[in-house]
């Protein structure tokens, strides 16, 4: 992603750290410290060693060579618990608005097209990905198996944002509340069953 150089890797990093910190200490003394902190936090380059961003890159992987087989609803509450790289969250969020706006069609393109050019990389890097599977069939069964895993572990945030809810309804004794957060929680839970059954 990142031009070519001979320099060695561990300088290369340190420059671009220095760099950084010496952005947000300007935008200290001008008061802009979010602004910094944001065009840091977008030049941290991705970690694929790191087993949460791996972990993230094969989600993405699954979104954008198999569309098919994460409706858009799905997409949508995924998107909002998972992607904690900067860089795989402005992916996700493309493929998602391309997807809603144009389909699944030449997604690549349509996705690229919409991409600032220095995701261009590992967005390709993403869309060409060897999936391990021999054929159209094999590659489904996977991509299934990684977004029920990623929507198992939304259920989970969602249910744990719903007890929060529920603790502060019944602190005000909402009664109406509380019986229909406990039906949501209730729901989550049998969409989990189901998708764990479906393994």
């Amino acid at each position: 992603i990142h031009s070519l150089s001979l320099a060695d890797p561990g300088q290369r990093r340190l420059g671009r750290a220095q760099a950084v910190d010496a952005d947000v200490a300007d935008a200290e003394r001008r008061g802009d410290l979010g602004e910094a902190a944001l065009r840091a936090e977008q030049d941290v380059e991705l970690n694929l060693s790191d087993p949460v961003t791996n972990a993230e890159r094969w989600l993405l992987i699954a979104l954008t060579q198999v569309p098919q087989a994460c409706d858009m609803a799905s997409f949508a509450r995924i998107g909002k618990t998972h992607f904690s790289s900067p860089w795989y969250k402005d992916i996700a969020r493309t493929v998602y608005q391309v997807r809603a706006s144009v389909g699944d069609q030449d997604l690549m393109q349509n996705v690229l097209e919409r991409l600032e050019p220095k995701l261009h990389s590992a967005f390709r890097d993403v869309a060409m990905a060897q999936i391990p599977a021999s054929d159209d069939e094999g590659r489904e069964k996977f991509a299934v198996g990684v977004l029920n895993r990623a929507l198992e572990k939304t259920i989970e945030y969602e249910k744990n944002t719903l007890r929060q809810d529920r603790r502060q309804a019944d602190a005000l004794a909402e009664t109406d509340k509380v019986d229909e957060i406990d039906r949501q929680i209730a729901a989550l839970d049998a969409e989990g069953h189901s998708l764990r059954k479906s393994r």
